[in-house]
């Protein structure tokens, strides 16, 4: 034991690079545990955080603050505590090396390791907000709180926008000395000149705030705008996306979403749908009567269907007579409205066929619009 202790005891006196050695030692062993021990120290400080904050939020979990946090946590213990360790060790006196505050290799290793701090710190905000957005997310899936789960993604994105100007200016101030607030009167000068650059980008910025106020539309809404039909599934900054029928995605400028005519197909009560089917010339008027009355009770009586059909003989040309067909079904889901076209058009091809009468091409089937 006494051996050990003089050993240290003797070590100490000796120097490398005006550094006593066993400086040397601790700072690279304390490095060395750093680097070692950073996976266990984040999964205790996301621990941690969870306790302090596992009360805010019903599906806050550690798993899914440990997926967000962990790596941040990791890379700002790891960058602080080298930035510590440094100070158990110097340059050599005889390298002459200018102090940290004037312009030199001291003077960059510092403004480095700031500059990695900042970094490391903006990135612990990003993931920190992207970790309340889901939350968030869930939350409103689980209260089923449309506008918020249309809101949540442009508030994230709008925080993670000012997370990173603030870094930046930050940065600029801090670790340039730069003066911030002359770089961002001159920014309003030339934002003149960006905006007018940009005018198709700032009209998108606009129709976005109108569409979270005016709320035509929200995620999760079948809508129609310049002749495309899907599902709504994220309102950004500079545009909506829409998944269409067919599983492709359209991506729509928000001032088109704004400036066009849309169709919100949710929103409707009932979707009415129109028929126009045509007989020869030669079809007796009484058995055009009993078409019209049987349609019409046929229609009237179908459980999809809200009672309040049309069925009218509504044209004679010089080809043929035309019955005219219009109903209402009982709800907005698309695949119900054509699942119950499918059975009304059964329906009425049998009552026509049970007439021995048969239809005159061309048969004109047409979707026409909504009643709200």
């Amino acid at each position: 034991m006494n051996l050990a202790i003089d050993f240290f005891v003797q070590l100490g006196t000796y120097s490398f690079l005006d550094n006593k050695v066993l400086s040397i030692i601790l700072f690279v062993f304390l490095n060395l545990v750093i680097i070692v021990f950073r996976k266990y120290v984040s999964s205790f400080l996301c621990w941690f955080l969870y306790m302090v904050i596992r009360k805010t939020s019903k599906v806050l979990n550690r798993r899914i603050l440990k997926v967000h946090l962990q790596k941040p946590l990791q890379f700002v213990y790891t960058i602080v505590c080298i930035f510590w360790s440094t100070r158990l060790i110097r340059f050599p006196l005889d390298w002459h090396m200018l102090p940290s505050n004037v312009f030199g290799v001291k003077f960059i290793i510092v403004k480095l390791f700031y500059q990695l701090i900042i970094i490391a710190l903006t990135w612990l905000i990003l993931k920190s907000i992207e970790l309340w957005a889901n939350i968030a997310v869930l939350d409103t899936h689980i209260t089923s709180k449309a506008f918020d789960r249309q809101l949540l993604p442009f508030v994230k994105q709008s925080l993670k926008i000012l997370a990173v100007v603030f870094a930046f200016f930050f940065s600029l101030g801090f670790i340039f000395g730069l003066n911030v607030t002359s770089i961002i009167a001159g920014l309003g000068i030339g934002g003149i000149a960006v905006a007018l650059a940009g005018k198709e980008t700032l009209e998108n910025l606009i129709s976005s705030f109108v569409i979270f106020l005016d709320r035509p539309f929200a995620v999760g809404d079948i809508v129609t705008v310049e002749g495309r039909t899907g599902t709504v599934e994220e309102i950004g900054f500079r545009s909506t996306r829409v998944r269409n029928f067919d599983k492709t995605l359209t991506v729509i400028p928000n001032r088109l979403m704004v400036d066009k005519s849309l169709d919100n197909l949710t929103s409707r009560d009932v979707s009415r749908v129109m028929y126009k089917v045509n007989f020869p010339l030669q079809t007796p008027l009484a058995t055009m009567q009993k078409l019209v009355d049987s349609y019409k009770t046929y229609l009237d009586l179908h459980e999809k269907l809200d009672g309040s059909s049309i069925v009218s003989f509504s044209d004679i040309d010089s080809g043929s007579y035309g019955i005219t067909i219009i109903f209402f079904v009982k709800t907005n889901d698309l695949l119900e409205i054509i699942l119950t076209k499918h059975d009304t058009n059964l329906g009425i091809v049998g009552i026509t066929e049970n007439n021995g009468i048969h239809f005159t091409p061309p048969l004109q089937l047409v979707e026409v619009q909504t009643s709200k």
